[in-house]
């Protein structure tokens, strides 16, 4: 889960068609056309990122700080690095892997029916999120541009936690019997890093199995099923939520259960994500899930609370003071890489600077328990990128991406 501010290096990446990256979760942002003219360092400490919603190859322009840029090569569903025209690399190190925190609840009344007559297993906690006409943030780059983040004029929930591994194999069990949307992909079962899923059966009888974490695993990094999902693009996201807002129907993927519901994804392109529904086609009311709007996602993570003119924190952990990424109750602590801290060098989960193909580096979601956000989301800052629906108004062919992963330093756990 995850996500941070601006003063930020900005990457715009522009689509290329089939599927997605790996460290992702759930955003989406601003205009690519005005974070791509911006050159050089930016004023602040936030990072802001455009990705293709669905890309095979994410290609796109990367300026300022906040990233190494090492190198030339194609992003591909599972690599290490998205390639810039500039011939940089941005999130190298196995930079990209997961999604989560997708479905963003679109009232806070009726929530307590739709849990009462939901008729499979997922349950998604929420918080809500208040003050509503709060204050935004304005971030000024470098070249005199600014962008605000974090207004939004009315109340909302969010999920507390990013979606977990075992809650997407319930999705999967569902819907993907057979998969002609290829909602499961290979590398949930071999990386891993971030394994996940197996898939046995022939097309038509599809079984899905949570699989335990791979190599050291302490309190807190030990779950099979409660670690972040990854390998998701954001269409992915969508037929979750869309599977959510309908109910958690059982069948074939078809507007009836993935295809409709928040998001009309029928005969859809991979080229553009589509608006929001106004109108769940299935239900005949306002959709009940959907994936939260950059400033949705921006404020649960950094806004202050308590009044419309708080402030904002730098790290989705209640905090200005870079976090530590020692797992457990302590406050302002964070799945990321560490770099300055005595004892805390390296990754969260083995405390060590080596990495290891074989090692689970996810940890379970909430298990810095005492990092929690303004509003109580956990993960925000770190443990897996996460996708936003930008607006949520355009059909666009970028989405965002916030929060930063546990491979990230700190430039990355305050995007």
């Amino acid at each position: 889960g995850i996500e941070p501010r601006l003063a930020h290096a900005q990457a715009q990446v522009r689509e290329s068609p089939g599927p997605l990256v790996r460290q992702v979760r759930e955003c989406v942002r601003v205009e690519a056309n005005q974070l791509a003219q911006r050159a050089g360092p930016v004023d602040t400490t936030r990072e802001q990122l455009f990705f293709d919603p669905d890309p095979s190859s994410l290609r796109g322009t990367a300026v300022g700080t906040g990233f190494a840029f090492l190198g030339i090569g194609t992003m591909a569903r599972g690599t290490d690095a998205v390639t810039t025209p500039e011939g940089g690399n941005v999130m190298t190190n196995r930079g990209i892997r997961s999604i989560a925190r997708w479905p963003r609840f679109a009232g806070w009344i009726g929530l307590v029916a739709l849990c009462a007559t939901t008729a499979r297993g997922v349950t998604i906690d929420f918080v809500n999120v208040g003050n509503a006409g709060n204050t935004g943030q304005t971030l000024t780059y470098a070249n005199g541009g600014a962008l605000t983040f974090g207004t939004v004029n009315y109340g909302y929930q969010i999920g507390k936690y990013e979606v977990t591994i075992g809650q997407y194999a319930e999705f999967l069990n569902a819907v993907a019997k057979s998969d002609p949307n290829g909602l499961w992909t290979t590398q949930l079962s071999t990386d891993l890093n971030i394994a996940g899923i197996s898939r046995s059966g022939s097309d038509g009888a599809y079984v899905y199995t949570v699989l335990g974490p791979s190599g050291i695993t302490p309190a807190g990094a030990a779950s099979p099923g409660n670690r972040p999902i990854t390998y998701v693009s954001w269409f992915d996201a969508a037929r979750f939520t869309n599977w959510m807002a309908n109910g958690q129907p059982t069948g074939a993927q078809t507007a009836a259960t993935t295809e409709n519901g928040a998001y009309n994804l029928v005969g859809i392109s991979t080229t553009f994500a589509p608006p929001r529904n106004s109108i769940n086609p299935n239900t005949n009311a306002t959709p009940t899930f959907f994936i939260p709007t950059e400033d949705e996602w921006y404020k649960a993570a950094f806004y202050k609370g308590g009044s419309t003119n708080a402030g904002y924190w730098t790290y989705a952990t209640q905090s200005d003071a870079t976090p530590g990424n020692t797992i457990g109750a302590a406050a302002n602590q964070a799945n990321y890489y560490g770099v300055f801290t005595p004892g805390q060098e390296g990754y969260a989960v083995t405390h060590s600077s080596s990495y290891s193909s074989s090692q689970n580096y996810l940890t379970d979601v909430g298990a810095f328990s005492g990092s929690q956000s303004a509003y109580g989301t956990f993960d925000q800052s770190g443990n897996v990128w996460e996708w936003n629906d930008y607006t949520g108004t355009a059909s666009t062919s970028s989405r965002g991406l916030r929060g930063g992963f546990w491979g990230n330093g700190t430039d990355a756990a305050n995007l």
